[in-house]
C-alpha cells in the first residue's frame, strides 16, 4: 500500500511539473492602426478555419477644433459567437471638449467557425466636423 501511494504521489508531482510547462501563450494575429484619419472603413480581417479562442483590445482618441458637437467616431470589431449570437468590442468618441478618448474593455471571445470578423470605424451622430481620430486594436489568438 505503501509503495501505491508513493509511485501514485511521484506520478502526481511529475504531472504536475509538466503541466506547469505547458503554459497557454496569446499569438497577435491581427494589428490595425490609424494616426490622424479622418475616412470611414469596413473590412473583414479574418474567417476562422477551426474553433479558437481569441482576444481583442481597443481603443480610439479623436481631436477638433469645432466643438461641442453632436458628432464623433465609432470603430467596433464584430464577430458571430459559435452559439450565433453577434458580438462586439466598440469604442466610441463624441465631441463634447476638443479632445476625447475610449476604450473598449479587453475581452475574449470564440468565433463561428466559417464566419467573418470584422471591423468598422463610421461617424456617429450627425458626423464629426473638422476632426480626426487616432484608432488602434488587436486580436490575439491563445496557442499552446
Amino acid at each position: 500500500m505503501r509503495k501505491a501511494t508513493l509511485s501514485l504521489f511521484v506520478l502526481l508531482i511529475a504531472f504536475t511539473i509538466h503541466s506547469f510547462g505547458q503554459t497557454p501563450q496569446w499569438k497577435v494575429i491581427k494589428e490595425w492602426h490609424v494616426i490622424g484619419g479622418t475616412k470611414s472603413f469596413y473590412k473583414n480581417l479574418f474567417t476562422p478555419q477551426t474553433n479558437g479562442l481569441y482576444r481583442v483590445s481597443v481603443v480610439l482618441s479623436a481631436t477638433t477644433t469645432s466643438y461641442p458637437q453632436d458628432g464623433g467616431w465609432s470603430f467596433g470589431v464584430f464577430w458571430t459567437d459559435r452559439s450565433g449570437a453577434g458580438g462586439d468590442s466598440v469604442a466610441t468618441v463624441s465631441f463634447e471638449s476638443c479632445c476625447v478618448w475610449d476604450a473598449a474593455p479587453t475581452i475574449m471571445f470564440s468565433p463561428k467557425v466559417g464566419e467573418p470578423v470584422s471591423f468598422q470605424l463610421q461617424p456617429y451622430n450627425t458626423g464629426p466636423v473638422d476632426a480626426t481620430y487616432d484608432v488602434a486594436f488587436t486580436i490575439e489568438q491563445l496557442t499552446n
